[in-house]
C-alpha cells in the first residue's frame, strides 16, 4: 500500500507540473501526507512488537530470577556459588 501510494503521489505532481495543473499539484501533496501517515502507522505497528517482546522477554527473565531466587534461599545456599545460573 505504502509503494502504491508513493508511486501515485510522484505521478500526479509530475503530471501536475506537465499539464500546469494547481489541482493535480495540490492533490499531490495531500498523497504525501498519506505517505507519511502510513509511514507512522507502520512504525507504530513494529514498535508495539518490539515492545511486547521486550515486555515477554522482561518479564521471563525477571520470573527466572526470582525463582532461582527462592531455590537458593529454600536449599540454604549463598548467592555467590550460583553466580552463572
Amino acid at each position: 500500500m505504502f509503494v502504491l501510494t508513493a508511486m501515485y503521489f510522484l505521478v500526479e505532481i509530475v503530471v501536475g507540473y506537465v499539464t500546469n495543473s494547481m489541482a493535480l499539484v495540490a492533490d499531490s501533496f495531500h498523497m504525501l501526507s498519506d505517505v507519511a501517515a502510513l509511514v507512522v502507522a507502520y512504525l507504530s505497528v513494529k514498535v508495539n512488537e518490539l515492545s511486547v517482546y521486550l515486555n515477554i522477554y522482561i518479564t521471563v527473565w525477571i520470573g527466572d530470577w526470582e525463582l532461582q531466587y527462592s531455590v537458593i534461599q529454600r536449599e540454604g545456599c549463598s548467592l555467590k556459588y550460583r553466580v552463572g545460573f
